[in-house]
């Protein structure tokens, strides 16, 4: 990873527009030599930026920003909620138990991916 000082970011009115997708997209920024760039600005998360950020600190206070997993049993939007069993072993000849979990990964925080994205067309 490259320091942040080491990219020239435009302004917001500037970034280029990408069709179908609203005006602020920085898609493709990070490509290099033609190969796509997965992580976006996760590129920007590096030791020496975390040891900076944490100069930043006064408090010690924090805000929580995920949603506890604890929530699985509100899966919200018409999901469907956690299915969680245990399998006994012993018919498969083990002493032991495995679990089975069957889960929408939109349930509770995001399961799925840091490249989950979501565009909701504005009239």
């Amino acid at each position: 990873m490259v320091s942040i000082d080491e990219y020239s970011f435009p302004a917001f009115d500037d970034l280029p527009s990408v069709p179908g997708q609203p005006q602020g997209c920085l898609w493709g920024f990070f490509d290099k030599d033609g190969n796509k760039d997965e992580l976006g600005t996760l590129n920007l998360l590096n030791a020496n930026t975390v040891r900076n950020a944490s100069l930043e600190i006064r408090t010690g206070k924090h805000v929580q920003l995920d949603w506890p997993m604890n929530n699985l049993e509100f899966p919200g939007f018409g999901r469907i909620p956690i299915e969680h069993n245990v399998k006994q072993m012993a018919s498969e000849g083990f002493l032991g138990l495995d679990d089975e979990i069957k889960i929408n990964t939109q349930t509770s925080s995001q399961w799925d991916s840091l490249k989950h994205t979501f565009v909701n067309e504005v009239e």
